[in-house]
């Protein structure tokens, strides 16, 4: 089978598991990387025997290059994301799509409209703690609540990427930033979801550090905690059900911060690489989580 070649667009704190995973794929080539940040791209272009890129117009001109992993701040997402496709290139963008749901929406259409595939990447879908039941759907039905933790000190994860904290660029913090991730993981278990409150604390700049979301689905409801002030790190999900109680921790079996993450991006490209040969994403879970975000940050004012 022909690899796909791959452009990575960003070179923040997150393509360094990109990296990790491609080496491993058997699906995608690494072709080329772009960044503004000249001796950034130049050093990882050398270091992984690639074409180096400052300017993503000349890298989409590139007919060799079939899609791209866009791992740029939120708000260029959508506008990347939409050069991307209209290049005809299929893309693999980091969550969230974009920083308001009418773009978001916009991307959706763009997708099908230009027959490119664009595929959200949720990535802690892929843990393997959580494998099962995303794949087997076997507890669908039979959960009636959850309480979900996704606690993190910011800082921690966020190293040089200054705009993480930056509301004009984030869009967000905790909740676009990790809930939204988590609402994928529990909308593929229970299925689909609405935000009955939302609970938000944001800091002086406006950005969301803490909240405590209650969201509604068929059979029963829950919670979702998020901090992005905690000292250590907290990231797992009980479950109840009509026979009692059972808790998936998304950190079990690994040691060091964000060390799950690895195999997380393996499985992730591996399912971007099938959604492409099956013509299957079109951006419609990206969307369906950034409105449930999107809710909660509306209901939190209200």
């Amino acid at each position: 089978m022909k690899k796909m070649n791959i452009g990575i667009v960003g070179l923040g704190v997150i393509t360094k598991f990109y990296f990790e995973a491609l080496k491993k794929s058997e699906s995608l080539e690494l072709r080329a990387v772009c960044d503004i940040d000249v001796e950034k791209t130049v050093q990882k272009a050398a270091e992984y025997n690639v074409l180096a890129y400052t300017s993503l117009d000349k890298m989409l001109l590139n007919p060799n290059i079939d899609a791209v992993i866009v791992t740029l701040p939120n708000h260029l997402h959508a506008p990347v994301s939409l050069d991307a496709m209209e290049a005809g290139k299929h893309v693999m963008c980091e969550k969230p799509l974009a920083t308001k749901l009418e773009d978001a929406e916009k991307l959706v259409e763009a997708s099908k409209r230009l027959g490119k595939i664009l595929y959200t990447c949720f990535h802690r879908r892929y843990n393997s703690n959580f494998k099962d039941l995303v794949a087997d759907q076997y507890y669908k039905g039979k959960i009636v609540g959850f309480h979900a933790r996704y606690n993190e000190k910011i800082e921690n994860h966020s190293g040089d990427d200054l705009w993480y904290m930056d509301i004009q660029k984030s869009g967000g913090g905790c909740v676009i930033d990790n809930g939204i991730n988590v609402i994928d993981v529990l909308t593929h278990i229970v299925g689909p979801m609405h935000i009955i409150e939302s609970k938000i604390t944001y800091d002086a700049n406006d950005v969301d550090m803490q909240a405590l979301l209650t969201l509604g689905f068929n059979g029963g409801s829950g919670t979702l905690e998020l901090d992005w002030a905690y000292d250590g790190e907290a990231k797992d999900i009980k479950f109840m059900t009509q026979d009692g109680m059972f808790v998936r921790d998304f950190l079990a079996g690994s040691t060091a911060f964000k060390g799950s993450l690895y195999h997380e991006y393996e499985r992730g490209l591996d399912d971007f690489a099938l959604s492409v040969r099956s013509n299957r994403d079109h951006g419609e879970k990206g969307y369906n989580a950034q409105r449930l975000i999107t809710e909660a940050y509306i209901k939190s004012r209200q």
